[in-house]
């Protein structure tokens, strides 16, 4: 992807893609992402990550995350380093949406022919009615860790569920009903019976706010290939680090290598 954006850029600006303008282009690119995972596996596993890994037993587990929050950005930094600490981790992102608000074949039928009241009719509830969720399973040997979070449960405090706002579920191989396989599985239905999970507070990615559209910074993609352009505005909380635009790895943006467990 990143060598396309920059072969894109290059033909726009009316330059013609020679095989050693080619060869340097992907040259470029592989730098900067090795560069990039260099700095990514610097951080390594986030601390209170690593000691809620380390709990042996499911009360010890309640006591610690009644006290625990995880930020976007350390559930970002254990998803692209939990290899460094044996860990493998799948993910999945599904949306479901109710039967009777699905776009149906005459709906679309009738837009094309300019009547727009069978589908305009449908986009208001099926935005406040269609469920997307995120879904993070680590497991090494028989040692699992899932976290999940749908867009209910990371909104506001004064609009969430939880008496204390934003957070993630978590369950793992302390809990003796489940395996990683049934707990993966349950995601395919719209409404996911876990009892027990555990609430775990969380910090999402927050935009900045600014006054003018104008101040919000403009990736160049001059200056680094498309899919490693990253914009230290877009979240906060990262320092100096530059972590992808907001929701890369946590809530399966198209930049990630996404892969599903079988």
């Amino acid at each position: 992807m990143a060598v396309d954006l920059e072969i894109f850029q290059y033909l726009q600006n009316g330059v013609a893609i020679t095989p050693q303008l080619e060869s340097q282009i992907l040259n470029d690119v592989k730098f900067e992402r090795d560069n990039y995972n260099s700095k990514v596996a610097n951080h390594g596993v986030p601390d209170r990550i690593l000691a809620l890994l380390q709990i042996t037993e499911k009360s010890k587990a309640h006591k610690y995350c009644k006290n625990l929050t995880i930020s976007e950005f350390e559930l970002f930094l254990f998803i692209q380093n939990c290899h460094l600490i044996g860990f493998t981790h799948k993910s999945k992102f599904p949306e479901y949406v109710p039967d009777h608000l699905l776009i149906a074949d005459t709906d679309t039928a009738k837009l094309k022919n300019g009547d727009t009241k069978p589908v305009s009719k449908k986009l208001g509830p099926l935005l406040k009615e269609r469920r997307h969720i995120n879904i993070h399973l680590f497991y090494r040997d028989s040692e699992w860790h899932c976290f999940f979070f749908s867009y209910d449960d990371i909104v506001g405090k004064e609009k969430n569920h939880w008496k204390n706002g934003s957070h993630l579920h978590y369950v793992s191989f302390l809990w003796p009903n489940y395996t990683k396989e049934q707990v993966w599985d349950s995601f395919d239905a719209r409404r996911t019976q876990l009892s027990g999970n555990l609430h775990i507070r969380f910090n999402p990615y927050e935009y900045p706010v600014l006054k003018n559209p104008k101040d919000y910074p403009a990736p160049s993609l001059g200056e680094k290939p498309g899919a490693f352009t990253f914009d230290l505005a877009l979240a906060s909380d990262c320092g100096s680090f530059p972590i992808p635009s907001a929701h890369v790895a946590t809530r399966g943006c198209w930049i990630t290598n996404v892969s599903t467990m079988k």
